[in-house]
């Protein structure tokens, strides 16, 4: 196999990796307010990739509309406030929580 075939394979290798996993979603707990319709949900995310693994701690705040229950998000995703997370890859875990 010629060198630029080969560096292009564990290119391809590396992107593959890197965006494929699983993600798991744990409800870590929830409150109602004690005087307005609203519940706060804390939620655990957990993504598991081939060289990696990510957690982070996500935070809603749920409003009842009729039947149905709906939530925002209160950090992290388009959101300027960052979540809690830790990331780890072998034995070594980093977190932005401080």
């Amino acid at each position: 196999m010629s060198p630029t075939k080969m560096v292009f394979l564990v290119a391809l290798l590396s992107l593959g990796s890197s965006t494929t996993g699983c993600v798991r979603r744990e409800l870590i707990g929830f409150d109602d307010h004690p005087s307005k319709q609203l519940t706060a949900m804390r939620v655990r995310v957990d993504s598991f990739h081939v060289f990696w693994n990510t957690h982070e701690y996500v935070f809603y705040s749920c409003a009842e509309q009729g039947d149905r229950l709906v939530c925002k998000r209160l950090c992290g995703g388009a959101s300027d406030v960052e979540c809690p997370t830790a990331m780890e890859a072998g034995y070594v875990a980093h977190a932005n929580i401080r």
